[in-house]
This record gives structure tokens, sequence and C-alpha cells, in this order.
């Protein structure tokens, strides 16, 4: 399959095209190349550009770069400083790019941003990354409170709150703490949304 843009009578094909973005400005064009990334395609003033960029599901914004959970569970990217498509300029400088190998099984299920850290969640567990730039990035002790569901996540105030095996946990900045009865029930999904008091979550029960 193809797809044609046609911008300021400049026409160009592209084939494979997961998703394209369109403003005033440029084009930009999502195209999965490999099981492990992404190709980005930009396209100013008849000009195109390629970079490549982690394949991801799960993203947010930390202290002006990306992060990422790579697809494979294996990784955490940040991009460069203030180079959200830059994840390979890997080297000593404190605007560079950086990665860690987190070393556990399963996929992410989500990554946020909270005070001066990053937090990216599988099923089973928690990765809390620290730091300000590559120099100094590491990656914290891992917690078993994971989270089943992205779409349970949600920031309440001054805390994130989630739906992990056993329970509804909320995390403040140590370690992460059940605030509900001990659920007896497999819960398989959860949809929830917070405002700064409250967390509201429909929870969807396992077979």
């Amino acid at each position: 399959t193809s797809t044609r843009f046609i911008k300021n009578n400049f026409s160009i094909i592209i084939y494979n095209v997961s998703k394209a973005i369109i403003d005033d400005e440029s084009i930009y064009l999502l195209l999965k190349e490999s099981k492990y990334e992404y190709q980005i395609l930009e396209l100013i003033e008849n000009v195109l550009i390629a970079q490549y960029v982690p394949q991801t599901e799960c993203f947010c914004v930390h202290n002006n770069r990306v992060w990422c959970a790579t697809t494979n569970g294996e990784m955490v990217q940040a991009s460069a400083l203030a180079a959200p498509f830059d994840f390979y300029e890997l080297g000593t400088l404190s605007t560079d790019s950086w990665y860690v190998e987190v070393g556990t099984p399963g996929k992410f299920t989500d990554i946020t941003s909270w005070n001066n850290r990053v937090l990216a969640f599988k099923k089973d567990c928690i990765h809390v990354i620290y730091g300000t730039e590559p120099l100094n990035y590491s990656l914290e002790k891992s917690y078993a409170n994971g989270c089943i569901d992205k779409e349970s996540l949600a920031h309440v105030g001054n805390y994130i709150i989630w739906l992990s095996h056993d329970g509804f946990y909320e995390y403040a900045g140590n370690t992460p703490r059940r605030i509900s009865d001990k659920l007896n029930t497999k819960y398989v999904s959860c949809t929830a949304f917070g405002d700064y008091r409250r967390y509201y979550a429909k929870s969807k029960r396992g077979v």
C-alpha cells in the first residue's frame, strides 16, 4: 500500500505509512521499520528528513525530553534534550539521549513522569529512574506492585494511583502503598481518571 501527499505543489509517495501528522509547517510520517524501531519522515519545505525512533506504545514528557518504554519490554529510552525525535545521540554531553536495559520479563504497560523521576510500569513491577541528565540517570530498585492496565493509571493531586493484581496502589515518592482492600477477584482491565482530590475507576473481572 502507498500514500500520496501533496503540499505546496510538491508530491511525494510513501509506502507502509502507519500514521501521518500534517500541519501548516510540515508533514510527519510514521513508518514501521522493524520490530524494534520506527522511522520518522519529516517533510519541511520540500526537504525530506529521516530519523529513527524506538518502537513504543508508552511514552511521556519529562524535563524537556520524550521518554519511552520500548514495545519489546527491554529498555527505557530518553530523547536528546529538546529533540523529541533524536534517541540515538548517545554521547557524553548533558543534552544527549540515553537508554537503560531494565532486565525484567514482560512488556511495559505505561510510563509516566512524577516530580523529579520517571516511572515505567509492567504488570508485575515498577522501574523508577532518577537524575537530571545522562551522566547521572540511574535505574532505581524495582517495586513488585505493577500496573495491569495503563488506562487505570491516573495522577491525583500529588499521588499516582493504579490497579495492580491485588488492589489499587498509590505512589507519593516512597514505596507504593495499597489503598484499597485486598482484591479476591481477578481483574483484567480498568479504566480510570482523577482530579486533584478523587480517583474514579471502572474495572472488568476476569473469567
